[in-house]
């Protein structure tokens, strides 16, 4: 059911290919399931010979030549939530959960108090797998 529901995104529409790696990619039954989930769908499916030592490869690849990636898909919900008055409140959410990242993003961000008697707050980084928002830092 999760990978039906990940063909739905609008960032995965027009998918073509799909590379089966890591550990849980060795799996007879994974590749199985995926692969029939997926080719109905006009999806390849691909296997590297080793795929628990694709991710790796992939890692040092990754630090030896940055320029061949542009982004990544973070996994988590982060954001600043703002405690005033002993009442949690949502200022700001940097980036959500799925969502594509540039690598080199900077992210900064600059806050005001809530009026001019105001002192001190308490500002706490958050994050969280929950792709709503609301349910995270509501």
């Amino acid at each position: 059911p999760e990978v039906r529901s990940l063909l739905n995104e609008e960032r995965l529409r027009g998918l073509s290919h799909l590379f089966l790696v890591g550990g849980f990619g060795e799996s007879p039954y994974l590749q199985h399931r995926v692969k029939s989930e997926l080719e109905v769908h006009g999806i390849t499916v691909t296997l590297p010979l080793c795929p628990g030592s694709s991710v790796m490869l992939g890692a040092v690849r990754f630090a030896l030549f940055p320029q061949l990636f542009s982004s990544r898909v973070s996994k988590f919900t982060y954001g600043v939530v703002a405690v005033v008055d002993g009442k949690a409140d949502v200022l700001d959410v940097f980036v959500g959960c799925g969502e594509e990242v540039p690598f080199g993003l900077n992210i900064e961000r600059v806050y005001q108090p809530v009026d001019a008697a105001q002192e001190w707050i308490t500002v706490q980084i958050v994050g969280s797998k929950d792709r709503d928002h609301q349910k995270v830092f509501g």
